[in-house]
């Protein structure tokens, strides 16, 4: 039942994007686009589906996660990186990159590739990796920084804190293993 309310509420049937804030009549109350909630949960709603093992949801799971993948693609960048948001009320974009965005990019296009073959998922999994790697991994001090400008420069900001944690980069790091040992 959950999967069916994300895919009949939480999906905006226009334009594939999350709808992130809604009222209790499930009607959005933001005008923001969030690309990294959008690639993260294409691949979660496919992991989502394949646990129920209901082949009809799963047919339509992974449809939609193309559907999610292609409308987040909105915010990937040329450098390979996903920028943080974008209110398409003004057209206003947060170019910031953030580690976990990134991670979930890393994630959402690998596993798009493997629901749907398209060698140019990969590629925009590939890429995220080298711009993760070159711009997000402290190889000085370790770990990642949770922030990059648009022009590549790491924020300040904790290492670590309330919202800022190892979760997304070793999950990342995690599912990357699993799929690839299926191989």
């Amino acid at each position: 039942a959950l999967v069916e309310i994300f895919l009949n509420k939480i999906v905006d049937s226009k334009t594939s994007h999350l709808i992130c804030f809604m009222d209790k009549n499930w009607n959005s109350t933001s005008s923001v686009d969030s690309y990294g909630h959008d690639i993260e949960s294409s691949w979660l709603l496919v992991e989502a589906a394949n646990v129920l093992g209901n082949p009809a949801l799963m047919k339509r799971a992974k449809e939609v996660c193309v559907k999610i993948v292609n409308a987040a693609a909105e915010g990937l960048q040329s450098d390979g990186s996903l920028i943080y948001e974008r209110d398409h009320s003004t057209g206003r974009a947060n170019t910031e990159r953030s580690w976990w965005a990134q991670s979930e990019t890393i994630i959402g296009y690998l596993n798009a590739y493997e629901v749907t073959g398209k060698e140019n998922y990969l590629d925009n999994s590939i890429n995220c990796w080298s711009y993760t790697k070159n711009h997000f991994v402290d190889n000085k001090k370790g770990g990642w920084f949770s922030s990059v400008s648009e022009s590549g420069v790491p924020g300040r900001d904790d290492k670590a804190g309330f919202w800022v944690c190892p979760y997304h980069n070793g999950r990342m790091c995690m599912e990357i293993i699993e799929r690839l040992s299926k191989r």
